[in-house]
């Protein structure tokens, strides 16, 4: 005991030090403690930002002009309304758009700085998958003939466009 304060061992090196040596030191550990919690919580975040998915509404035309290929644009204007000329134009263009979302999955991959953010949008695809075309089920069955073919095909290339486009906006 000196000037009637009680001494302390400090852990650190085993020197006795003053209780107010040892709460400054216990607040400045609680900063760091603190601080290194706020470090990894950011370092743990995707290193690039992307909107979530299911908020992500682009307009028809955006997803036209940057999306849908020129060759699209003019076999649908060759269609004439024959419903099969209408489907060979729709999945041709899923090809195109499939391969499209690939390279840009990819590309986004290939971008992130680390594995946690890898992971998460692999388990972000892993569930866009499970339930990409549940917006597109009519649960009618062979019900609605051939323009409901035609609007289930549509409907599939356009969440298909869509993910692609949110692919292309990822970290942007």
């Amino acid at each position: 005991m000196r000037d009637g304060v009680p001494q302390h061992i400090s852990a650190r090196d085993g020197m006795r030090c003053h209780p107010s040596v040892i709460v400054k030191n216990r607040i400045t550990m609680s900063r760091l403690a603190a601080f290194s919690l706020l470090f990894l919580g950011l370092a743990s975040m995707p290193a690039l930002a992307a909107p979530a998915y299911e908020a992500f509404k682009p307009s028809h035309d955006e997803i036209n002009g940057k999306v849908y290929s020129r060759q699209y644009d003019d076999c649908a204007g060759r269609t004439e309304g024959v419903t099969a000329k209408i489907t060979d134009c729709i999945d041709d263009e899923f090809e195109r758009v499939d391969k499209k979302l690939n390279t840009n999955y990819q590309a986004v991959l290939r971008r992130l700085q680390d594995e946690a953010s890898r992971e998460t949008l692999r388990q972000s695809q892993r569930e866009w998958l499970k339930s990409r075309w549940n917006a597109c089920d009519s649960g009618e069955d062979g019900e609605g003939g051939q323009a409901a073919m035609i609007d289930d095909r549509s409907c599939r290339l356009e969440e298909l466009a869509r993910r692609t486009l949110w692919l292309q906006s990822y970290g942007r």
